[in-house]
């Protein structure tokens, strides 16, 4: 989650939000999305960012380009022309990929931009389908596939009352698995840990 250059630590600390850094917590998403708004114009780098965009279409750029539209306007210029058919956009034809971006403008109007790239890497995130183990009793009602349903566990506000509870078990290495952890932990409940490691072989704690 930290950025190379500038690092959370110094951004709490110029900001004086240390508080918001728990040793033994998750860092909020909100306090992470914070650092990485101030990271962008921290080390310079906002040329290479396009905020409140949508991209509405990625094609390859040859069959833009053969259907005479191109990335910097240079074909749309000759449309309805006796040029059209024989001209080809030298710029665009070094790039392979064609990005269709609708950008929200400050009036609240939207206006269609297109950005040429050699390479597109499509960051989406993760799904959030649970992983499954696929062994009997998985589907019965004390076994949970998400950190959210924790909520739902009916625990005490009183950390001691949990204390005397049945432990908990929880499977997986994940930032999932970290949230159940901390979040039971926090109320007091026992936690049994087990993961699979690299040597194909569970891990328990």
């Amino acid at each position: 989650m930290e950025l190379p250059g500038y690092s959370m630590a110094q951004w709490a600390e110029e900001n004086n939000l240390q508080h918001l850094l728990p040793a033994n917590e998750r860092i909020q998403r909100s306090v992470i999305a914070n650092y990485y708004v101030d990271y962008v114009s921290k080390v310079g780098i906002e040329k290479n960012f396009l905020n409140f965009s949508t991209v509405t279409c990625l094609s390859r750029m040859s069959t833009e380009l053969k259907s005479g539209y191109c990335a910097c306007g240079f074909l749309q210029k000759l449309k309805n022309t006796f040029l059209t058919s024989s001209c080809i956009c030298q710029d665009c034809s070094e790039y392979r990929w064609c990005l269709k971006v609708q950008k929200t403008l400050p009036n609240g109007t939207t206006e269609q931009i297109y950005i040429r790239a050699k390479n597109v890497v499509i960051a989406s995130g993760m799904f959030d389908v649970p992983k499954r183990l696929h062994f009997p009793g998985e589907e019965l009602p004390l076994v949970s596939h998400s950190a959210k349903d924790i909520d739902n566990f009916h625990l005490s506000k009183d950390s001691t009352e949990n204390e005397k509870c049945s432990p908990v078990l929880v499977i997986g290495s994940g930032l999932s698995a970290a949230d159940a952890i901390l979040h039971l932990r926090s109320k007091g409940v026992s936690v049994f840990h087990i993961y699979w490691n690299q040597k194909g072989l569970f891990s328990f704690f």
